[in-house]
C-alpha cells in the first residue's frame, strides 16, 4: 500500500456511504457558498477558483451515480447536469439556483441517512470501508 494511503486510512475506516456522500455534499456546498461570496464581491479570480472546485466535486458526486439503478439515479443526474452548468455561469443566479438544488438533496439524504447505515452495517449494500480497501490496493 503507498505510504499516503496507509495515512488517510483511519481517517475513514468506519464511515459509511452515506457520510461520504454528505460530506462531498458539504465540501461542494461550502466552495459554491464562497464562490457566490466571490461573485457577490466582483473578485472574479476567487470565484473562479472557487466555483471550479465546485464543478469538480459535483462532476464526482455524478460520477458515484448509477443510472442503470432505476428512474431516481437517473433523476440525480439531472439535477447534477443542471447544477453543474449553472455553476458554470458563474453568475450570482446561476450559483443560487444549484445551491437550492444541491442543498434539497442533501437535506433529502439527511432524512434517509439512519436507514441507508443500517442497511450498509446489516450487509444489504456493500460497504464504504470495502470499497476504499478495493481503491488502496489498485
Amino acid at each position: 500500500m503507498h505510504p499516503y494511503r496507509a495515512y488517510q486510512q483511519p481517517a475513514v475506516v468506519g464511515l459509511t456511504r452515506i457520510d461520504l456522500i454528505l460530506a462531498l455534499y458539504e465540501e461542494t456546498l461550502k466552495r459554491m457558498e464562497q464562490g457566490l461570496d466571490a461573485l457577490k464581491r466582483n473578485d472574479r479570480s476567487a470565484a473562479q477558483a472557487r466555483l471550479a472546485r465546485a464543478q469538480v466535486l459535483i462532476a464526482g458526486l455524478a460520477a458515484g451515480v448509477d443510472p442503470e439503478q432505476g428512474e431516481l439515479p437517473r433523476n440525480f443526474l439531472r439535477l447534477y447536469d443542471f447544477a453543474l452548468s449553472s455553476v458554470r455561469q458563474e453568475t450570482v443566479p446561476g450559483v443560487e439556483a444549484a445551491l437550492r438544488i444541491l442543498r434539497t438533496l442533501e437535506e433529502g439524504l439527511v432524512g434517509i441517512r439512519p436507514a441507508a447505515q443500517q442497511q450498509e452495517l446489516s450487509g444489504q449494500i456493500r460497504s464504504a470501508d470495502l470499497m476504499l480497501g478495493t481503491c488502496a490496493t489498485a
